[in-house]
């Protein structure tokens, strides 16, 4: 089995094996999914993105934990990108 794959089977956090169905899709393109999956035994939860290699037509994956549930994922995916603007009224208001 792929090696990417293998770990998407598994929880990072306990190492527990996800059962089925633990895993919803936010979005899917024809490039990449990002995947959110809870794990029952822990309840820690990791965003996941799967694309496809272009060389050789491997998996490639990149995840992160959370604490989003996945329709909270959903909500961000749908978020516009922060603007230099307000990245800048956040450095003033913090400084």
């Amino acid at each position: 089995m792929n090696h990417e794959v293998e770990t998407l089977l598994y929880c990072p956090v306990c190492g527990e094996q996800y059962l089925r169905g633990s895993a919803k899709t936010i979005t899917n393109n024809k490039k990449a999914f990002l995947v959110h999956v809870r794990c029952h035994h822990c309840m820690s939860a990791t965003l996941a993105m799967i694309t496809k290699n272009n060389k050789g037509g491997g998996i490639v994956t990149m995840g992160m934990l959370t604490d989003l549930n996945s329709d909270e994922a959903m909500e961000m995916v749908k978020m516009q990108p922060i603007s230099i603007d307000e990245v800048l009224d956040i450095y003033k208001t913090l400084k």
